[in-house]
């Protein structure tokens, strides 16, 4: 049946193997385009050794990180320190580069999109901007005295940017002491002087400040430059003027009955 088939032909030998060790027989040589691996992996200095037509993956690449602080001598740098968290609704972005290709700056906060949270949360509504309380708590207020003659007597000591008196919750019925914000510093100082144990009626003004309003006066008060003879006669005329309107508020039937948190 295999008359007339062709011959099959095989390629010819390559070069005789190496000689083995006495008594064995010499290894076949590989056939052509084979290529015989190292025992070992790739010599010293040359790449490893590959399969025809296959080629290694492109490598990973990361992204560039700037140089961290320098290490103790003779240490290589340290890595970058990673950005803390700001606080709530607050973002922190890395700083201007320096001059000369320095490394960037400390992180720089920024301020939160207005209408957020914490921007609602760090401006105190209707009053002084951020740092500057000038709210001062009103207190032993008579039950008889309404609050047009509390806000007449906040007025004489200067700007009211608003009055406040608490009402009862259970019968809507005001209570004796109230929150007034002024529309600046002096005007919170003149109230501590000459309202804070002010007599109306049977009882003595009670006036106070909260650790917020304290400080921003401190701070006024130190570029202050009125003397203490100016701050005596202001006074002075102050206290004639709150004479009138305790005598004008009182015979009136408490002051006229004027709203409790005029602006």
């Amino acid at each position: 049946g295999d008359r007339g088939r062709p011959p099959t032909m095989y390629p010819p030998p390559g070069p005789p193997g190496p000689p083995g060790p006495p008594g064995m027989m010499r290894p076949m040589p590989p056939p052509p385009g084979y290529m015989i691996p190292p025992p070992y992996g790739a010599a010293p200095g040359m790449p490893p050794p590959m399969l025809q037509g296959y080629q290694l993956p492109p490598p990973i690449m990361m992204p560039p990180m700037g140089p961290g602080p320098p290490g103790p001598r003779g240490m290589p740098p340290m890595m970058p320190p990673m950005m803390p968290p700001g606080p709530m609704g607050m973002e922190l972005r890395p700083g201007p580069p320096g001059p000369g290709g320095r490394p960037p700056g400390p992180p720089q906060m920024m301020a939160p999109p207005p209408g957020s949270l914490a921007a609602l949360a760090g401006a105190p509504g209707g009053g002084a901007g951020a740092g500057q309380s000038t709210t001062v708590y009103v207190g032993k207020i008579p039950l008889g005295v309404q609050d047009g003659l509390v806000r007449e007597l906040l007025d004489v000591c200067g700007g009211v940017r608003s009055w406040k008196r608490v009402l009862d919750p259970e019968n809507n019925t005001p209570k004796r002491f109230g929150f007034c914000e002024f529309d600046d510093a002096e005007g919170v100082l003149r109230a501590m002087r000459i309202l804070d144990g002010y007599p109306v009626m049977s009882d003595e003004l009670l006036l106070n400040v909260n650790q917020a309003t304290k400080m921003y006066v401190e701070g006024y008060k130190a570029t202050r430059r009125q003397t203490e003879a100016e701050d005596a006669a202001d006074d002075a005329a102050c206290l004639a003027r709150l004479a009138e309107v305790i005598a004008g508020g009182l015979s009136g039937g408490g002051g006229g009955g004027r709203g409790g948190s005029g602006g």
